[in-house]
């Protein structure tokens, strides 16, 4: 039980942005009348994983995904990181050493810049729309060539891995069972309501954010993770994400 009580008061949640956004296509991803959402991720800049494009996705709505893209993408593959199949996630960006930090129990939430689809009530902004309880973390280095044939199939529906792009990437492996893409969408942060659709923008953080997980402050597309630490932080955010305390 020590152990236990020990392990869940070092527990901690990363935040990160995810999808489409600005800089990589030009939009957000949308968001309609009842919160719900596609989650739309960025396009692959890796050509050895090129797979599924935006046009042959299908998105929750039952519509491909190129619907709400830019036609210059319709035909592009798409970058399936998260991906929540296996719930896999994997960088090899300077994010690989926040990653490494995380534990078995943790929480890695990820959000991404979501806007109203036609005119819909809701603000452009950052939103939360999904998360992995932290199962395992992976790091190829110099692995084994056993070591890699266990990788490579425990991973294989990882884009990385699909592309053998793992040189250097740190993967995060969550929980089948304690892991989901939302159905709605949860608010974190919400842009100027004179912000332009065309220009970046810093996102101010809602008031129950800053109530129930302690941030605060304004932040920046694509800024770098949000760390949320503390036991009252941690319950409030797991009763945001559904999540129940014994599970």
């Amino acid at each position: 039980m020590s152990d236990n009580i020990e392990r869940n008061s070092n527990q901690k949640a990363l935040l990160l942005q995810v999808g489409i956004d600005k800089q990589s296509a030009g939009i957000y991803g949308p968001i309609f009348e009842d919160r719900s959402f596609e989650y739309i991720p960025k396009p692959a800049k890796n050509q050895a994983e090129a797979g599924e494009t935006y046009n042959q996705r299908q998105g929750r709505k039952r519509l491909p995904l190129a619907v709400y893209l830019p036609r210059t993408l319709k035909n592009a593959p798409l970058h399936d990181d998260p991906e929540f199949q296996t719930c896999t996630f994997g960088t090899t960006s300077p994010l690989r050493a926040f990653l490494r930090e995380l534990r078995e129990g943790d929480l890695l939430v990820f959000y991404a810049g979501l806007q109203p689809f036609h005119a819909d009530p809701y603000h452009i902004g950052l939103y939360i729309i999904g998360y992995f309880t932290v199962k395992d973390v992976v790091e190829f280095r110099d692995p084994s060539t056993t070591e890699a044939h266990v990788h490579n199939e425990r991973l294989s529906h990882n884009p990385h891995v699909k592309a053998g792009d793992t040189r250097a990437v740190v993967i995060v492996i969550g929980d089948e069972m304690h892991s989901a893409l939302l159905d709605r969408a949860i608010l974190l942060a919400k842009a100027p309501v004179n912000h332009k659709r065309g220009r970046a923008a810093k996102f101010a953080f809602s008031d129950q954010m800053v109530e129930l997980i302690g941030v605060s402050g304004t932040i920046e597309n694509y800024a770098g993770p949000i760390l949320v630490a503390g036991a009252d932080h941690l319950t409030n955010l797991k009763r945001v994400l559904g999540i129940s305390e014994d599970g």
